[in-house]
């Protein structure tokens, strides 16, 4: 977990819970919590899903298209010799 990422997560106090959010662009992303609950972790899960959730992203939304394909090809011939190995062993 980056400092810098800890440093833009907001939190806020709402009708007795705990609001710990940050934004990416246009995406809003809240973790809530009980007033009793700590603020650092908060954030730390927030953070979690944050990082978590880019990574994953990150990989299905890839932009280049010889990329898209390149993993495609892959995917199919995997899935192939998968396939082609069960119906051996049957």
């Amino acid at each position: 977990m980056s400092p810098l990422s800890i440093s833009m997560c907001e939190i806020a106090l709402l009708e007795g819970l705990t609001v710990v959010y940050k934004n990416n662009i246009d995406i809003f992303f809240y973790v809530i919590g009980s007033s009793h609950e700590n603020e650092l972790m908060l954030m730390a899960v927030l953070n979690c899903l944050f990082d978590s959730l880019s990574q994953m992203l990150r990989v299905i939304l890839e932009s280049d298209p010889q990329q898209v394909v390149h993993r495609v090809a892959l995917w199919v011939l995997q899935s192939a010799k998968e396939q082609i190995k069960w119906s051996l062993l049957r």
